[in-house]
């Protein structure tokens, strides 16, 4: 489809288009519009060029120099575009995204929201993610990405956990300055877009925060909609970030969870998970693992059964630089029940990034 639309952007460059309304480009849509036959006498007359994709409802152009009119055709000759040529002047859309009263914050004229290179128009649909977390990895660019963290049939889910390291480990070379909770979203979304995966941030609080779809390309804020340009994830970032903390990250179920730790299979804590804090104070924390060393399981009861993590300053310390830490819970008490770990200080949670919810939100689209 972008193959024949640069043929004819690069065709009908210097000359201008007139469309008739009656024929409605966009049937397909369930936008209902009149086509026509042509007689294949009329046929014989013009220059052909056939449509190389056997996957698109559009078969051929067909163009009638001594008239000056081009048509686009579909099955059976149908024909599903036609314009008059003109000379002299820029060539322009032949019709509004039918879509577009759907998404008042674009353009009526975007194609996938302006962003070519790593997004897809679905026949005149919003952008969208290109995969979901679940998804096995057979995309040649990201396996090169992995390099040789990749293993034959891995997810997106299992990749995040063996390229997280590597993420923070960039911040914290470049001396980056973050507080706990805007790291953790920080290497969460770049990881979401160097693989094209989707994110869905909801409010689960009766007085909502604003709801982030990286695929929306924008949020509804309390002053109308938000956009940002195409490319922009850091964006993206930085407005969860300012809307959502660690308090958040803790008890927010709608886009983290609560790990289902199970010390007697020797526990299954790993990189990626979140270790998010909820302090007697009223504050709290949150901390990405990045590696988990034990003896024999992670049962938290051993000097040698430790994890590390690459964190951001405590919340709301957006100045503080990101930093390693090693941490063992050997004088914690974990209440199975709750699934939760105790200590004098307040509580903490084993969390993971919903991966589910993201997923099931894409397949909504």
């Amino acid at each position: 489809m972008k193959q024949l639309l640069t043929l004819l952007l690069l065709l009908l460059f210097a000359i201008n288009f007139s469309f008739s309304q009656n024929d409605n480009p966009y049937a397909k849509f369930g936008y209902k519009g009149n086509t026509l036959k042509t007689p294949q006498e009329r046929m014989d007359y013009m220059l052909i060029i056939p449509n190389q994709d056997t996957l698109s409802q559009i078969r051929k152009i067909g163009i009638e120099p001594n008239k000056a009119i081009f048509y686009i055709f579909g099955e059976n000759n149908e024909i599903l575009f036609q314009g008059n040529l003109t000379k002299g002047k820029l060539s322009r859309f032949l019709s509004v995204d039918p879509l577009a009263k759907n998404y008042p914050w674009n353009s009526a004229y975007a194609f996938a929201e302006n962003r070519v290179i790593d997004g897809i128009d679905l026949e005149g649909a919003e952008w969208k993610s290109q995969h979901k977390w679940s998804d096995k990895i057979t995309n040649k660019d990201h396996i090169s990405l992995l390099g040789d963290k990749y293993t034959k049939g891995m997810t997106y889910k299992q990749a995040w956990s063996v390229m997280v390291p590597d993420i923070q480990q960039k911040y914290l070379d470049n001396n980056a300055k973050y507080d706990c909770a805007d790291f953790s979203i920080q290497v969460l979304v770049e990881y979401a877009y160097t693989f094209k995966l989707p994110i869905h941030i909801v409010d689960y609080k009766v007085d909502a925060d604003p709801t982030f779809d990286n695929d929306a390309y924008g949020f509804q804020s309390s002053n109308g909609w938000v956009s940002f340009a195409e490319g922009d994830w850091q964006r993206l970032a930085s407005n969860i970030q300012a809307n959502y903390g660690a308090l958040d990250l803790y008890a927010n179920s709608r886009f983290t969870k609560n790990k289902d730790f199970h010390f007697e299979e020797g526990g299954n804590l790993q990189a990626g998970d979140l270790i998010s804090y909820k302090w007697k104070s009223g504050s709290g924390h949150s901390a990405t693992v990045t590696g988990v060393y034990d003896s024999f399981w992670f049962d938290f009861d051993s000097e040698v059964d430790y994890f590390t993590t690459i964190q951001g300053g405590l919340d709301g310390q957006q100045g503080t630089p990101v930093r390693m830490s090693t941490k063992n819970f050997s004088e914690y008490s974990f209440d199975k029940k709750e699934n939760i770990i105790t200590y004098p200080g307040g509580t903490v949670r084993v969390k993971e990034w919903n991966f589910n919810t993201f997923d099931n939100n894409y397949d909504k689209k």
